[in-house]
């Protein structure tokens, strides 16, 4: 994908399950650019200073503490090496020395980009492009930085007109794609991809995104035709294994979704999104087991993931293990006191165990939690009815008719 950095997103949590998000996130570009006699950016032929080391560019500045250019060079070397505020101060000493210099603004923004200091990023882009408005390098990076901050709309202006400036780069044309996800205007991503695709056609990343932006639309089959190139192309990326194993779940092909999750587990033993979804296959399998078994590795891998112990519990529960049920159930409203589903479901596991002072305490627990939950109200009317305590079951029935419950409306018509 050129100099652009492409980093990966957490995966989405709910509490059921983890659903795959786009993989890419833009990456500021690292403009490596000397000096011409215009003050412009310019990549020069090789030279022996382009090897230079720190300690070569601090001997020249010693020598002469007016070279630009030796600042340039050890500001861009402690850049690579993470001395950001080193690297700040040697940038904004080419900028005291050559005030019209466009990429040394371009490179301190970066800097400041990934320190978090948005707003000086922002100025130093835009100064840079005042100075150079054809600077699309600078373009692009302000782009990004507002895509950091969430002003996806700026960042579409911004990546089209580094477009306009360079329509041959597939960075651009991805970097707006993703932009306009966000946006949730997926047509024009799966436009934007397929341009992005046409300049690389062997980058797995733009097969996938594209997938996603597929998915997202519905367009399963075309979604599951780029996750597969994706795959084709780097047979080594857990990721598009998982994900397409997701796509094929959501298609009802729960075998050939639990193969993909388990090549992901191959590739990365350590993926917990992989584990997660080949437990849920499994739970609609039915085969409760194997979802058990998922669940717990999430748990040795991270014992403090309180989704991990809610879905084993669920799993625990339709298995008929109600002690063990209760156990992750207690476990998660432990790291989430305010889990109402936990709750509901610990109750559930009390009822079947003939509990029932347990099971109406966790139900209560729930509602108080979550008032607007139906299903809360509906086992606890179960629970009332059964203990023969028939207003209280009409009041609960009543609720959760009110808040949607269909069942609930039947029980009270009957």
């Amino acid at each position: 994908m050129g100099p652009s950095l492409l980093y990966n997103l957490y995966h989405a949590t709910d509490q059921i399950m983890r659903n795959g998000i786009f993989k890419l996130v833009l990456g500021s570009v690292l403009i490596i650019s000397f000096f011409s006699c215009s003050g412009k950016y310019a990549r020069p032929s090789f030279t022996e200073r382009e090897a230079w080391t720190v300690e070569d560019c601090t001997r020249a500045i010693q020598q002469n503490d007016q070279d630009a250019d030796a600042y340039y060079r050890r500001g861009i070397l402690y850049q690579g090496m993470g001395f950001h505020e080193l690297s700040i101060l040697d940038f904004s000493r080419v900028i005291e020395l050559k005030p019209d210099f466009s990429g040394a603004y371009n490179q301190r923004g970066v800097v400041f980009e990934r320190d978090g200091n948005v707003e000086q990023a922002i100025a130093d882009f835009t100064r840079a492009l005042e100075l150079d408005p054809e600077f699309f390098e600078a373009m692009n990076n302000r782009g990004f930085t507002h895509f950091q901050t969430g002003e996806y709309r700026r960042a579409v202006e911004d990546y089209s007109r580094a477009i306009e400036l360079n329509p041959a780069s597939p960075e651009f044309f991805n970097n707006r794609a993703v932009a306009y996800s966000r946006l949730e205007e997926f047509d024009l991503a799966i436009e934007d991809y397929g341009q992005a695709i046409e300049r690389a056609p062997q980058d797995a990343d733009l097969y996938y995104n594209r997938g996603m932006a597929y998915k997202k639309t519905g367009d399963l089959q075309g979604a599951l035709a780029d996750f597969s190139r994706a795959t084709e192309l780097d047979p080594r990326d857990a990721s598009a294994f998982n994900t397409r194993g997701t796509l094929r779940r959501e298609m009802g092909d729960l075998n050939r979704a639990i193969t993909e999750f388990t090549r992901a587990i191959e590739l990365d033993p350590v993926m917990i999104d992989a584990y997660y979804n080949r437990g849920i296959a499994c739970r609609l399998k039915e085969d409760f087991v194997c979802a058990i078994a998922d669940y717990t590795s999430v748990i040795e891998i991270t014992d403090d993931d309180v989704n991990a112990y809610y879905n084993r519990g669920i799993a625990f529960k339709q298995h008929g293990d109600y002690e063990q049920a209760v156990a992750d159930f207690t476990r998660a409203v432990e790291l989430e006191p305010g889990f109402a589903g936990a709750y509901n479901n610990r109750g559930v596991a009390f009822k079947k165990m003939a509990k029932y002072d347990q099971a109406l305490a966790d139900y209560s627990r729930a509602i108080e939690l979550d008032p607007q939950g139906a299903v809360y109200y509906y086992n606890r009317a179960i629970l009332h009815r059964e203990n023969h305590e028939k207003e209280r079951a009409y009041r609960d029935f009543a609720r959760a008719c009110q808040l949607g419950d269909q069942e609930a409306c039947r029980e009270l018509r009957e």
